[in-house]
């Protein structure tokens, strides 16, 4: 079998190995019966499902023709974990509105042809999203400053 579509081989071979380490945890829980489910049961059955998608698009990859695999762009993985850091450091000192206006310009920076136009825009909106949200639509305890 020659693979002409690395991109879906790749996805496929996540999705199995997501799907087998998903059965192999939830082989450690009582399974039960369709009756009477055990707490092992949808963990093995998505995690069953998610094997088969994934042995699908590896079949599919043999297949269908697709796009090379384009090399790793170090932007990308360094500033999304490091918004996600950074939110997480502030969020207690400094309370919602600085925590995502710092995270959505941080993460706003990773994509290619960031715009420090679009970046404001986006971030002020992700806080006034936020505060409608979680201040006074859900009235959760966060402190906005």
């Amino acid at each position: 079998m020659t693979i002409k579509n690395w991109q879906d081989f790749g996805a496929g071979c996540i999705f199995a190995a997501i799907g087998l380490a998903g059965l192999w945890i939830g082989c450690g829980y009582r399974f039960g019966s369709l009756v009477r489910m055990g707490p092992g049961f949808m963990p093995v059955v998505v995690s069953s499902l998610v094997m088969m998608l994934g042995i699908l698009i590896i079949g599919k990859a043999a297949f269908s023709h697709g796009a090379a695999i384009e090399a790793t762009k170090l932007r990308p993985l360094i500033l999304i974990p490091g918004a996600v850091i950074a939110f997480a450091l502030m969020i207690p000192r400094f309370g919602l509105v600085p925590s995502v206006l710092v995270t959505a310009m941080i993460a706003g920076l990773a994509a290619p042809d960031a715009d420090i136009r679009t970046n404001v825009v986006l971030s002020v909106s992700l806080v006034l999203f936020g505060l409608l949200l979680f201040r006074f639509g859900l009235n959760l305890p966060i402190p906005a400053w």
